[in-house]
């Protein structure tokens, strides 16, 4: 499997894949043998964190992201710091951004939009019993009312999480370079 070695912390990478990378020493590395250095990789929403312990060698330190490390890691923007610790001290610096792409073989999660388009089309159809197209809209269990969202509201929900996952799948088109398949765009030499 072919592995990225480059130096510095990355500033982007597929989740999944494996990346080695070298940094200069820690201040003060030479003066005590018992220091350690993690990278911390900290997602801007989730705040899951990632860990990379480093491993000193004469000249710099090695750092190595497994593919186990990020497999199951969310895609986005993660903050990236590298902590110091050593001679009962703890050092915390920040150095900056790294984006996590998604694999091109993960399937990606179903958003909230398109889980509620589904849902909704689903009750819609289901409440399509009777001969007025208005299924049961309340009724009694041992003595429980129990109340269904009513067709009008229904319909109305479903316009709006459409409309949501119209802009979603433009928004990620035009991340992709697609377009948001609304407009043409022509160029003449």
């Amino acid at each position: 499997m072919a592995q990225t070695t480059q130096s510095g912390p990355p500033s982007s990478h597929v989740a999944g894949d494996s990346l080695d990378w070298t940094d200069s020493p820690p201040d003060g590395a030479s003066d005590d043998a018992n220091l350690r250095a993690w990278y911390c990789f900290k997602h801007v929403d989730s705040k899951k964190l990632i860990k990379v312990a480093g491993t000193s060698g004469a000249s710099s330190w090695s750092y190595s992201l497994a593919p186990e490390d990020t497999a199951n890691a969310a895609a986005g923007l993660y903050k990236v710091f590298l902590l110091i610790e050593g001679d009962g001290t703890r050092t915390t610096l920040d150095k900056g951004t790294l984006t996590l792409d998604e694999p091109p073989d993960r399937e990606e999660a179903e958003t909230h939009a398109a889980k509620m388009v589904r849902l909704l089309e689903a009750h819609i159809e289901g409440r399509i019993d009777d001969d007025k197209g208005r299924g049961i809209e309340s009724y009694t269990i041992d003595g429980v009312p129990i109340s269904k969202l009513t067709h009008e509201s229904a319909r109305s929900l479903l316009v709006q999480y459409r409309l949501d996952l119209k802009r979603e799948t433009e928004k990620r088109r035009a991340e992709l370079g697609l377009g948001t398949g609304r407009r043409v765009l022509t160029h003449f030499a």
